[in-house]
């Protein structure tokens, strides 16, 4: 997200770079290498951090994306409008209160959600995180049964793992 990367971090999941636990990429902290073991040291320990709110609404965001209720490419890290109305449809369909704020029953539920799809797109890796893989290994199944490859696990998609994740909408 853009304002991770003005901060100095990079988080960009699954696509060109990964984070390592100490907010640099794995690309920053290889170039480093020349510089030893010290070098790499003094660079981790001043490396600002990304707080754990920044990367949760990333977090959220994917799997908010990954159920079709936010577009694919807004998970910016930023709570805004757009996530909290995201929010609150989803939590509309989960029969929770509709507040639009992801407190913890809310990210259970994502959590637990995707999850259970996880557990039951072929070759998925079950982690309730819906990454790259999880949208990959999801088109690969949608394909396979006839769907667009879209990979956000839509209500098509849904009647393919199991019926019920979700109620009806008004």
């Amino acid at each position: 997200p853009d304002h991770l990367h003005r901060r100095g971090l990079s988080v960009t999941y699954g696509k060109e770079e990964t984070m390592t636990s100490h907010g640099l990429s794995r690309r920053s902290v290889l170039t480093m290498a020349p510089l030893g073991a010290l070098g790499v040291a003094l660079a981790v320990s001043n490396a600002p951090q990304a707080k754990a709110e920044e990367l949760s609404t990333y977090w959220i965001q994917r799997d908010l994306i990954y159920f079709g209720f936010l577009p694919i490419g807004s998970d910016d890290g930023i709570y805004g409008a757009q996530t909290t109305e995201a929010v609150r449809w989803m939590q509309y369909r989960a029969g929770l209160e509709e507040d639009g704020i992801a407190g913890p029953e809310t990210q259970q539920a994502l959590f637990d959600r995707v999850l259970h799809v996880q557990e039951r797109v072929p070759g998925c890796e079950a982690d309730g995180y819906a990454g790259p893989d999880t949208f990959a290994k999801t088109a690969e199944m949608q394909t396979d049964n006839g769907l667009p490859a879209t990979g956000v696990c839509d209500d098509a998609t849904l009647k393919i793992v199991k019926q019920g994740l979700w109620k009806d909408p008004k």
